[in-house]
């Protein structure tokens, strides 16, 4: 083969060199001239000068001879970009200029798996229930999209993969996609917070339409049952723990998890009388401070165990409290559901304060929640009743004897 070689592709060439040292050493030098400038690589092999040499002419006539330099991967990534620019029918520069305009200094590009490690390592201090379901269902999601940029993950895409999932078999329901809609949200809006999507951008899962579904009916539970149970739990061995349990809920809307964390150390003891609450962060649902006032109702039944008798440490020290309600409700004739003595005390208190706000603090939800979830029908007189157990009245009045207005905490 002589040298030089000229090498031609339709309108456009290039010229190869052998070069010979003394060593005997050979090397080829590809030249051509791009834009009016002379440039040139030189390879080890003839082989591969020819292979370059096909893939440059390619690029030249394309109008992209920049991918000639280019290692294999990054003249991949070039070739992509530059047809999805294409489609937009705007220049490079104009799409350089608007990334420069919207990019947020800080922002790195991260994968999910990487970010949900990060989101379950944040949650460390959450409750036991609450990062199993993290773990649950994050390990599906990390399984079909772990090695992606969470950023490039389309709202579309998370949809679909949503509404294909199943449970025992079957399509799940509507409720359980929301609640996977919900947690996923809570992994984006992480994301935005970490510099891992753009912060002052609507992420992808903000504009995903969530499934409707019958919001469940909690049935309350009336003050009859109510007095029935303490029946019961008084008479059991636990009753030191049950009692105090049962109260916390039924007075004072905490809920199951919320009154298991309490310790007689969160009660607030004035003049011989229970009359707040501190709840901390780290013993909410919600992970925010709240304080309650405590009711004339609720005051009577803690005032044995943490004002007469002055004990100390976690109100209900059992882990399964919880079963033995179930137990001692079967045995009282009742079926015991869970938080359904909170879901009766918002219902009440909605009915005794007439203010949603306020009963959305003192339970520790919002209002918008409180309407859907908690507001049941009750009349004045089973508000009145449910207010009159008190240790030392322990059976419902009769509503010719008491109104509302006794109940409100009086004025200090």
């Amino acid at each position: 083969m002589a040298y030089p070689l000229t090498i031609t592709k339709d309108s456009v060439s290039a010229t190869l060199y052998l070069n010979v040292k003394a060593d005997g050493y050979k090397s080829y030098c590809l030249c051509w001239y791009e834009h009016g400038q002379r440039k040139r690589r030189t390879f080890t092999h003839r082989k591969k000068a020819l292979q370059e040499a096909d893939k440059l002419l390619t690029n030249i006539l394309a109008g992209t001879p920049e991918l000639a330099t280019l290692s294999v991967g990054d003249a991949k990534e070039f070739a992509a970009s530059r047809a999805l620019i294409e489609k937009t029918g705007l220049s490079l520069v104009a799409v350089c200029r608007e990334f420069m305009r919207t990019w947020t200094p800080g922002f790195t590009q991260e994968t999910v798996k990487n970010v949900i490690a990060m989101y379950e390592n944040s949650n460390r201090d959450a409750s036991k229930r609450y990062r199993g379901e993290l773990k649950y269902r994050l390990n599906a999601f990390r399984k079909k999209f772990g090695t992606r940029y969470i950023d490039e993950i389309s709202g579309s895409e998370v949809r679909i993969w949503i509404e294909e999932r199943k449970f025992k078999g079957r399509p799940a329901g509507n409720r359980t996609r929301s609640n996977w809609l919900r947690l996923l949200k809570g992994l984006w809006n992480y994301a935005r917070v970490s510099g891992h999507l753009v912060r002052d951008r609507r992420h992808n899962l903000e504009d995903i339409r969530g499934w409707k579904f019958n919001r469940a009916s909690y049935s309350l539970m009336p003050a009859g049952d109510l007095t029935l149970l303490l029946e019961v739990c008084n008479e059991h061995k636990g009753r030191d723990q049950l009692l105090p349990f049962l109260a916390l809920q039924a007075w004072g809307g905490l809920r199951n998890e919320e009154a298991k964390r309490l310790t007689y150390e969160n009660l607030v003891i004035r003049d011989g009388q229970v009359v707040v609450i501190n709840i901390n962060a780290n013993q909410t649902k919600t992970g925010s401070r709240r304080s309650i006032d405590v009711l004339p109702a609720l005051a009577s039944h803690l005032h044995e165990f943490a004002v007469a008798r002055h004990l100390k440490g976690k109100i209900a020290t059992w882990s399964k409290v919880d079963h033995i309600l179930r137990r001692a409700a079967k045995k009282a004739g009742l079926v015991w559901s869970h938080n359904q003595l909170r879901h009766t005390c918002a219902t009440h208190l909605l009915r005794l304060w007439d203010d949603t706000a306020k009963v959305a603090t003192y339970i520790g939800t919002s209002p918008a929640m409180l309407n859907s979830n908690y507001r049941e029908l009750t009349t004045p007189d089973e508000t009145a009743w449910w207010f009159s157990l008190r240790e030392e009245n322990p059976t419902p009045v009769q509503p010719v004897h008491v109104t509302l207005s006794d109940f409100v905490p009086t004025e200090t």
